[in-house]
């Protein structure tokens, strides 16, 4: 095998063992909403919070999340 093949062969073993990771974390996820489901939590609601965090997080904090939000109901008053 050259030392291109060889170095491909890297990258692909590295993607498909991050792809094992990335679906053994979704079991495990999905394995909590449904325990939150069997203690009857509203399961779509807890997504829809926990989107709401993380763009809190991700959008520069909560200043800019509060700003959108209120663009967002402002459109939305449009829109009625």
């Amino acid at each position: 095998m050259s030392r291109k093949n060889t170095e491909l062969q890297g990258f692909v073993d590295e993607i498909e063992s991050i792809e094992d990771e990335v679906k053994e974390r979704n079991d495990r996820k999905s394995a909590v909403y449904k325990a939150a489901k069997a203690r009857n939590y509203d399961v779509k609601a807890m997504k829809q919070a926990i989107a709401i965090r993380r763009r809190r997080r991700q959008d520069g904090g909560p200043e800019k999340f509060e700003k959108h939000d209120r663009k967002v109901s402002e459109y939305l008053g449009q829109l009625d």
